[in-house]
This record gives C-alpha cells, sequence and structure tokens, in this order.
C-alpha cells in the first residue's frame, strides 16, 4: 500500500476503489465528474489569485480562460469571490501562490458565483486542490466542443493536466478509480485509449487500467496473453499534489502494479460475449491466483447466462474462494437477483425479482460471501453442485 502524508493517503494511480460522493452526508475527498458536474452550477478553467484583505477575510479572483460547464449561469471573464482568511475547519495552510485550476462554482441566491461544497479540498486551498491545469490553451488531442456533455468536457480536461504531468498527477484523476464515472462509453474509451497509447510508463498504466476496468476485451486478452508486462511494472514513486512533486512511500520493496489490475478486473460489469471469454480466460489461468479471483468476482456480479455459464463448473474449484464466488453466482442467478455494480451503485440484493429457475430450494439455499457460506459450506455447495448438473445445460441453452 502506498501512502504519502495523512492528508493524502492511497495516492497512488487508480489505487482508491470507495464509494463515490454522496450529495448527503460526507463528500469524499476525490468524487467522480458526474458528482462534480451535478453539484456545481458552473466549472471553469482559470488563473486564480488569492488577496489578503485582513485576518477574517480574501478575495479569490479567477481570470477565466474555459468555461468547461455553465447551465443557466451567466460567467462572467473575471469572477471574484470572498473567502474566509483562516478557515479553522481546513488541516493544511492555505496556499496564495496564483495558480491555474479548475474552479467548481455554485449560484447564491443573490445571482453572485461561490465555491461549490464540493471537493472540499477546494474550499480550504482552492489554489492548491489537486485540479491544477497548466497554463495555456488545452492540448489539441483534449479539445472539445460545447456539444459535448460538461461531464465528458470535465474529464478531458483533467486527462489533459494527466498527460501533462506525465501520469503521476493530478491527484484528483490518480487517486479515484471511479473518477469518469458518468462520462460517455465513447469519452472514456477515448480518454483510456489515448493515455494507453503512450510511451510514459505511468500515464500508459494509467489508460491500461481504465481499458480493463471498462472491460475492453482486446485489452484483457492483452492481459491474458502476457500478464507478467503489466502486473510486474513498478508503481511510480512520485505523485503531483497541487504544484508540488511529493515522494510516496511503500511498505513493500518493490511495490508494482498487480493489485490495480486486480482491483480493476474485480470491477468489470461489461457483459458483452468478448468481454466475458476474456473473464473466463482469466479464470482458466493457475499462475496469478490474484487475477483468478478477481475475474470470478467480475462474473459474479453479473448474473447472465453467458456469465453464469462459465462460473458453474467452478462449484468444484480447488481453490475455497473460487468456489465461493462461483456459489455466489449461481445463486444470484437462479434466484432472479439482477445484476449489480457495488462501485458505482451499491445496493442490497434483490430476492423479489422472478426467476425461471427460482423456486423456494434455490431461494432456502440462497448465499453470498465467505461470511455466509464457509460456516456452512457443505449444505450450500451440496445442493448448488446438484443444482447445476441438473440444470447447467439449460443455463448454457438460455444464452
Amino acid at each position: 500500500m502506498i501512502s504519502v502524508y495523512r492528508k493524502y493517503s492511497l495516492l497512488i494511480l487508480i489505487l482508491a476503489t470507495g464509494p463515490q460522493a454522496k450529495i448527503f452526508g460526507q463528500v469524499d475527498v476525490v468524487p467522480s465528474v458526474s458528482f462534480l458536474n451535478f453539484i456545481s452550477d458552473a466549472i471553469v478553467v482559470g488563473r486564480g489569485s488569492i488577496n489578503v484583505l485582513d485576518s477574517n477575510s480574501s478575495l479569490l479572483k479567477i481570470d477565466v480562460h474555459r468555461v468547461v460547464k455553465h447551465g443557466k449561469v451567466s460567467v462572467p471573464n473575471i469572477i471574484t469571490i470572498p473567502i474566509l482568511t483562516d478557515d479553522t475547519s481546513c488541516q493544511a495552510v492555505r496556499d496564495v501562490t496564483p495558480a491555474t485550476e479548475i474552479f467548481f462554482l455554485k449560484e447564491t441566491p443573490d445571482g453572485q458565483l461561490a465555491l461549490s461544497v464540493s471537493p472540499n479540498s477546494q474550499r480550504c486551498n482552492p489554489l492548491a486542490d489537486g485540479y491544477d491545469v497548466p497554463d495555456g490553451p488545452i492540448s489539441a488531442r483534449w479539445a472539445y466542443t460545447d456539444q459535448l456533455p460538461a461531464s465528458d468536457r470535465l474529464a478531458y480536461e483533467l486527462a489533459a493536466t494527466v498527460e501533462a504531468h506525465n501520469g503521476v498527477g493530478p491527484y484528483a484523476f490518480v487517486l479515484n478509480a471511479n473518477i469518469l464515472s458518468g462520462v460517455s462509453d465513447t469519452g472514456a474509451k477515448y480518454i483510456y485509449n489515448t493515455m494507453s497509447g503512450s510511451p510514459i510508463s505511468s500515464l500508459r498504466m494509467l489508460g491500461t487500467l481504465g481499458l480493463v476496468r471498462i472491460g475492453d476485451p482486446g485489452t484483457l486478452q492483452a492481459l491474458v496473453n502476457k500478464p507478467e508486462a503489466y502486473l510486474n511494472v513498478a508503481i511510480p514513486s512520485q505523485i503531483y499534489v497541487g504544484q508540488s512533486l511529493l515522494t510516496t512511500a511503500s511498505q513493500q520493496p518493490t511495490a508494482t502494479f498487480e493489485g490495480q489490475f486486480i482491483q480493476a478486473v474485480a470491477a468489470i460489469t461489461n457483459q458483452n460475449t468478448e468481454t466475458i471469454a476474456q473473464l473466463s480466460n482469466l479464470l482458466a489461468q493457475n499462475t496469478y491466483t490474484g487475477l483468478r479471483l478477481a475475474a470470478a468476482k467480475a462474473l459474479r456480479n453479473m448474473h447472465t447466462p453467458k456469465a453464469t455459464f462459465v462460473l458453474g463448473p467452478y462449484l468444484w474449484d480447488k481453490s475455497e474462494d473460487v468456489r465461493d464466488e462461483a456459489l455466489a453466482g449461481v445463486a444470484c442467478f437462479a434466484n432472479g437477483v439482477p445484476s449489480i455494480d457495488n462501485e458505482k451503485h451499491p445496493t442490497p440484493l434483490d430476492l423479489n425479482q422472478p426467476g425461471s429457475f427460482k423456486t423456494n430450494a434455490t431461494l432456502m439455499h440462497f448465499a453470498v460471501g465467505t461470511q455466509t457460506i464457509r460456516p456452512r459450506e457443505s449444505f450450500y455447495l451440496e445442493f448448488w453442485r446438484q443444482w447445476w448438473t441438473s440444470n447447467g445445460t439449460k443455463v448454457e441453452s438460455a444464452q
């Protein structure tokens, strides 16, 4: 695991896999672009400077370079926002060095613009909040038009600055695996494909991990064919936070991307035939047990005939962990549980849906998770093995 300081824990390329920011309750340090778009009335890129008026108040001045989102809000060329000079709820001393940033704004009842409630880092340190952008026009490869959704435009801005930082910043992008949640499929794939073609290792790995997370079949096939070319790549030892390049401290002598690829595979929700075929190939190999279990987890959450047909035979697997995932996947499919995505939409399992294989017996033997399965493993495993022997061909025909 990687850490910098407590405030910036888990600063590593696509490492965090926690839940998305919540509208009510505590706001995550690094919310997704869809949440940032939702919570902001306007989003701009501009040069910010702070003028300290007295011990209690300051003025944030933004010279607007680009408008990412304006909605119904009129965005002037220069925005001035009053802020507290010394916000006691912020742990760090505010940086007053002028910087070019992405600013997330809200409209006040009197029609003025103020800083949005998210991200929290912006309120504490608007000129060093991890959403810094290179000076000058955006790179041609990341240029966007007003026809694109605001979430996509914001994602392109973040991608441009990640490229400018050679894939090791800004932390707002590289910290959160779900940062592109809400971006169109076309936009996300373009961003990840562009990054994955970079000659710079850290940028290339960031793009490749993104392609794995969206279940790109070609990238998964490359991972199947030569996993060591990806898993054994060393993680960068430094990362940008604002304009500062901080050294990360690994608890292991050599930190590689293996853990990040395991998390990316487990998060796959793409249910197309080619993706499931590659997940099946990852599950069939025995060299990298972490990847193998991750593929089983991804298939377990799909609850489709194709995914379940792959999982069924693994009820007899030698690995207890893989057997648990296979049992959970088959049980969910048989009982009509909808597909789940724990990272984007964490919801309880729904056993109230109809299912063509659903019976009182399948409900009685429904089980998900090691803590539920292991204490009565023989009870559950014997039933579902018998069920698969009787129904496996029917599942195959249901495809």
